[in-house]
């Protein structure tokens, strides 16, 4: 059962990103064969995998079937408008955007009425996912429903650009993944839950450099909401303020060697995290349920990745 839509998104993070892993080792097991490999793309076999996985986790949407594939396509056409000159003009890319983002909200607004219509008939909803969740405990407008499609495809791709320099990165997560399928194994259980993943630290290491590195969101939009006062800048209600995220990434008082990859940098965070996790309060921890959801993607591509 669905108890938390940040969830949602941590399993489609970690799905994603154990899915990077079993690339890499299909890769390394045939890099001296004969076998001769066909030249794809990445970024768009990450965005292709990203988003069935969505569609699967959010509307219980299976990959392959034609509304899915429809809906990846709108979804595609959206994306390239967004990124396009703001030109409203027919045969535009933005316009196309619109018309595709008309169509995606109208689908996701009718899967919402058809469950709407079952719950009032008094009929079994069977879907659980996290647009039930929605229906039943929140607020969440349509348009947020597929948030997060971009920035996950674009961290697996960069993964994995970064991974192959860092061998030691892969065997140490190839290792972490095997135990911790052997323990389950034991166990008789063939699914992971959170308590799986919280101890995957190395994943996450692996997962937090990938994002320092590749600055996937470049700078954010900030608007001061009232007059405010810092470090000497006087910044102005209604002002915006675009801070610069690769340039803390990057900074070498902050980080040793900035532009070397280096998931260990992260262990000693994770250290000092469960130090303070282990004392504190269950008001407090329920408060960082937000990191639940942030790179699940990426660690189900690992997960699949470790089966070859």
């Amino acid at each position: 059962m669905v108890e938390d839509p940040f969830e949602i998104y941590w399993i489609i993070v970690v799905v994603v990103f154990f899915f990077l892993i079993m690339c890499f080792l299909i890769a390394s097991n045939c890099k001296n064969s004969s076998c001769c490999f066909e030249v794809i793309s990445a970024q768009d076999e990450a965005k292709k995998f990203t988003f069935n996985l969505m569609a699967k986790h959010i509307m219980s949407l299976d990959p392959g079937v034609p509304e899915t594939e429809q809906l990846k396509k709108e979804y595609i056409t959206f994306m390239k408008g967004v990124v396009s000159p703001p030109l409203n003009l027919p045969g535009t890319a933005y316009r196309k955007a619109l018309q595709s983002r008309s169509t995606i909200l109208k689908f996701i607004k009718q899967k919402m009425d058809q469950r709407i219509e079952k719950a009032k008939e008094g009929k079994e909803v069977e879907e659980d996912d996290l647009l039930g969740w929605v229906l039943k405990n929140s607020n969440l407008s349509t348009e947020q429903i597929l948030a997060g499609h971009e920035t996950s495809s674009v961290a697996i791709a960069l993964a994995i650009y970064f991974l192959p320099s860092c061998p030691n990165a892969i065997q140490q997560l190839r290792e972490q993944h095997i135990e911790m399928a052997r323990v389950k194994k034991e166990l008789g259980e063939t699914k992971l839950n959170w308590d799986d993943y919280r101890k995957m630290e190395f994943t996450q290491c692996v997962i937090s450099e990938t994002l320092r590195l590749g600055n996937i969101v470049k700078f954010l939009h900030i608007k001061a909401l009232k007059d405010v006062w810092y470090k000497g800048y006087d910044i102005s209600c209604g002002w915006k303020v675009l801070p610069v995220i690769a340039e803390v990434h990057l900074d070498p008082m902050l980080f040793d060697h900035p532009q070397h990859f280096n998931p260990w940098r992260w262990q000693p965070l994770f250290d000092c995290t469960n130090t303070v996790a282990a004392s504190s309060s269950d008001a407090a921890s329920s408060q960082s349920s937000f990191l639940k959801f942030k790179n699940l993607p990426l660690r189900y591509f690992q997960e699949d990745y470790l089966r070859y």
